[in-house]
């Protein structure tokens, strides 16, 4: 599965398009309490990627919880090997598809905040996930009906997508509707990936 993670300070410029500052203006140090509630406000669409530090070490923490707790989720239907595997190709592609598409926007100073929101908001959505999938999964294997997990499943996908066209219409400056729509690009692509290279990890 993917996950995404953002953080904004300043949300719209002249004309009502989202404003993204440069990484060197958001350096300000901030509390660990303050950096985890900028991510869950990123996740209730209130902030954006250009409120997060721009350090590498937040990065290099956020994305270390990303791949941990994707292993976590990994772990329920697979082999620890497997899972591990998984957990860091998906980092990797998602670190891939940050810098294309802010190269694509000549802005790659942005990389360290767009990637630290995608891997924290899909950090603290995984850890909302793990109860859920666990509970899919158990359903499964007692052949029980599970349609309220299901749903709910479903809701937090549809949310994630949701944040992450959130999160690159700050970084890019594009509309909601096409950070959306290049969200879902790289979230089927990925999975294709992943697939094509796992093909016991669907």
């Amino acid at each position: 599965m993917r996950r995404v993670a953002a953080r904004a300070s300043a949300y719209l410029q002249a004309g009502g398009k989202p404003a993204m500052m440069l990484a060197d203006t958001v350096t300000t140090d901030k509390g660990h309490p303050d950096v985890l509630w900028k991510l869950v406000e990123i996740c209730l669409l209130k902030a954006g990627p250009q409120d997060l530090p721009a350090k590498p070490g937040f990065l290099g923490l956020v994305l270390a919880g990303y791949v941990l707790v994707d292993i976590l989720i990994s772990r329920i239907n697979f082999t620890p090997g497997i899972a591990v595997a998984v957990s860091l190709l998906d980092a990797l592609l998602l670190a891939t598809f940050v810098q294309l598409v802010l190269r694509i926007r000549a802005k790659p100073e942005r990389f360290n905040q767009t990637l630290a929101a995608m891997a924290g908001t899909g950090l603290l959505l995984g850890l909302l996930a793990v109860p859920v999938i666990q509970g899919l999964s158990a359903a499964q294997l007692a052949d029980q009906a599970a349609s309220g997990l299901a749903l709910l499943w479903l809701a937090i996908l549809i949310w994630s997508l949701l944040i992450l066209g959130h999160i690159l219409r700050h970084a890019l400056e594009v509309k909601l509707a096409t950070g959306i729509g290049i969200g879902v690009l790289y979230s089927l692509l990925s999975v294709m990936i992943v697939r094509s290279l796992f093909p016991d990890a669907g």
